[in-house]
């Protein structure tokens, strides 16, 4: 990867969908819901969460009550960086919408920004977290490369009662 070269200069080069993995996954565990999605769009740098996708998410989150998580790549709120938040999944508002009735659903976790930030909405914490390769530089409206970021990943520990600690760790360069 060239690092002068603009972010919208660059060839997306689209492959095939691998009809080996799954779009949807549940992992159901005595305490907590993890519900996993997969928000890519074939040859594109953004992603969706389609009608479906809702759809199956309102299901399994009316059949059980434990607490929930959700993650897939693709930012569901702004990060505040012009040029990757044209890149979020597509469809968030309706996304948003369809989860304002399930309490139980705790976090958000997703990729794609290579950055790490924490919001909330609607009650739900909402994670990024940055990259195992290169950084971007948070808030910044231009494609840029944040130089002084080590490679990193976002630890999160469900606790039984519903309850989350989330850090990052860094790694040596």
């Amino acid at each position: 990867m060239v690092k002068t070269c603009h972010f919208f200069q660059r060839e997306l080069v689209a492959q095939p969908a691998d009809s080996r993995l799954l779009s949807r996954h549940v992992i159901e565990t005595e305490y907590w819901q993890l519900l996993l999605l997969d928000s890519s769009i074939s040859g594109k740098v953004a992603g969706e969460i389609t009608p479906a996708d809702i759809n199956w998410l309102c299901e399994r989150l009316s059949s059980c009550d434990k607490p929930a998580l959700i993650a897939l790549h693709h930012h569901i709120v702004p990060v505040d960086s012009d040029w990757i938040d044209t890149h979020m999944a597509e469809n968030t508002e309706s996304f948003w919408q369809h989860m304002a009735p399930f309490e139980q659903l705790q976090v958000v976790i997703s990729g794609h920004t290579h950055q790490e930030q924490v919001r909330l909405r609607q009650g739900v914490t909402v994670y990024s977290t940055p990259s195992t390769c290169y950084q971007f530089k948070p808030y910044e409206d231009d494609f840029s490369y944040d130089e002084h970021a080590l490679p990193g990943y976002r630890w999160l520990q469900l606790a039984n009662n519903g309850t989350v600690a989330s850090w990052v760790e860094r790694l040596d360069t």
